[in-house]
């Protein structure tokens, strides 16, 4: 483990100093020795964040401990003006943690336990948001720490609360997922551990947590879907249960039409065949790229493509035959096509007769979903109330889900202080939501998104003086967004 500092300060040397001319304590207290019977060593600042100082150690592992208690205690506790005595006092404390560890890592003066690495593991936490260079080496050693004081408390034979630990290894992922490369697996796995110990104890936020990181890692639909369903019975709140289910019900439908198989890379895929020769796609791939068209033209144009150009390079081949040969055997998604087409030439009664022969003609509630949300993609109605429709049909609908995101997040304005730009992590709850859905169609996106307005919130340094805590339920606001979130 890294030890960037060993500091000790004026404050600690008055506190040796006036320890040594106070009154004796009363008969039924420890005596406290504390002279120093270790010689002063010179500090070395040489993490840039901590002042360069002598300090002093003494044999006596009671003083070394309360001496680390209380220049920790002044840490957690200084005010919003005083960041530079927060500072200090960390950067005090830590050489007498450091001895601790080395000599006596269990002591505390009662029973003993790992606070000692506990707090040494929060130091590095706050060295790291201090240092953005040397960020992942203290957050690094903040990991180390921890599982130091687990070994240490496991080779003594004194039992902790594995449940606990879980959920703070977890969470320490859930607030750096930007920094760990498997964030997301090492979070899920933490989470899971604490589910498997108490699955009636975990609160609805981490199993919220569970279903968002099983939508990622579960490739295969069906296992998705198992897990999920093992999640239900744990919810507290009977609305986010039911959802949860809705989410379980749709993991196991197979795609209805080509449009709900349709995922970025394979629209993009198509529109770089297509951009260089129409006919070159297969009949497949022409079916593929022309539902995208018809019922994605937002995820066509974010990749570049035209919706406009590629229904009219495939809607004879596809739609116009058939409606000339045997209308009755034409598709829902046939029908939505000419519904839009009918549409761009301002023919709406026509238009809206189509549209509600797609409707009709749907094989299931996600493919009328679909036909909504294709509506409010493009423009073709009243964008808020044809959303609402599609989740009325399927409240898990990725792209309506998305979509509404998207607006949401409009709204948050330009939050500085940290109470606003809290609400930052209220957008990245919503997104991680839409995530959860598992629909291929939006999951990456959301995820992105979510990530980018974590990274907006406040910093730890900026929220410390609120008095808020990592984990901590908080009420967040600015501009129209608000809501209820944890702190990261």
């Amino acid at each position: 483990m890294p030890r960037f500092l060993r500091p000790f300060g004026a404050v600690a040397f008055a506190a040796v100093v006036l320890a040594a001319c106070a009154a004796p304590p009363p008969a039924d207290m420890p005596v406290l020795d504390t002279t120093p019977t270790v010689t002063t060593e010179p500090a070395v600042a040489d993490n840039g964040i901590c002042e360069a100082r002598m300090f002093f150690l003494s044999d006596n592992v009671r003083q070394n401990y309360s001496l680390a208690a209380e220049f920790y205690r002044n840490a957690t506790g200084a005010t919003e003006e005083n960041l530079r005595v927060r500072t200090d006092a960390f950067c005090s404390a830590y050489p007498y943690l450091m001895w601790l560890l080395d000599n006596e890592p269990l002591y505390t003066g009662g029973e003993p336990d790992d606070r000692n690495f506990l707090r040494l593991a929060n130091i590095y936490e706050f060295y790291a948001t201090q240092d953005s260079l040397k960020r992942k080496v203290y957050l690094d050693s903040a990991l180390t720490t921890r599982t130091m004081g687990v070994e240490a408390l496991t080779a003594a034979n004194i039992s902790y609360d594995e449940y606990a630990r879980d959920l703070r290894e977890g969470y320490f992922y859930y607030s750096y997922s930007d920094v760990y490369d498997d964030a997301s697996q090492r979070q899920f796995d933490a989470f899971n551990s604490a589910f498997e110990a108490k699955p009636d104890s975990l609160d609805d936020w981490y199993l919220s947590r569970l279903v968002e990181l099983g939508a990622e890692l579960y490739e295969d639909p069906m296992e998705r879907a198992d897990y999920m369903e093992s999640l239900v019975p744990a919810f507290d709140n009977a609305t986010t249960a039911r959802y949860v289910a809705g989410l379980v019900e749709y993991a196991r439908t197979p795609p209805a039409d080509p449009a709900q198989a349709a995922t970025p890379d394979l629209v993009a895929s198509l529109i770089t065949k297509f951009d260089a020769d129409p006919q070159s796609l297969d009949d497949t791939e022409r079916r593929q790229l022309f539902a995208a068209s018809n019922q994605l033209p937002d995820l066509v144009e974010e990749n570049g493509g035209n919706p406009e150009a590629i229904q009219d390079a495939y809607f004879d081949d596809i739609v116009g035959a058939l409606l000339e040969q045997n209308p009755d055997a034409l598709s829902a998604s046939q029908f939505y096509a000419l519904f839009r087409r009918s549409w761009r030439r301002d023919n709406r009664e026509q238009a809206e007769e189509y549209f509600n022969q797609a409707i009709a003609k749907a094989e299931t509630n996600a493919q009328r979903a679909d036909f909504y949300y294709a509506r409010a993609a493009g423009g073709l109605g009243s964008r808020s109330s044809l959303l609402q429709q599609a989740l009325s049909y399927q409240p898990q609908h990725g792209p309506s889900l998305y979509a509404q995101a998207q607006a949401y997040a409009s709204g948050v304005g330009r939050p500085s202080s940290p109470e606003g730009r809290a609400a930052f992590w209220c957008l990245a709850d919503r997104f991680n939501r839409v995530a959860a859905s598992g629909d291929p169609r939006v999951a990456s996106r959301a995820r992105r998104a979510a990530a980018g307005y974590n990274r907006a919130g406040p910093a730890r340094e900026d929220y410390f003086f609120k008095g808020w805590s990592p984990g901590q339920s908080i009420r967040a606001s600015s501009g129209s967004v608000s809501c209820t979130t944890r702190v990261r």
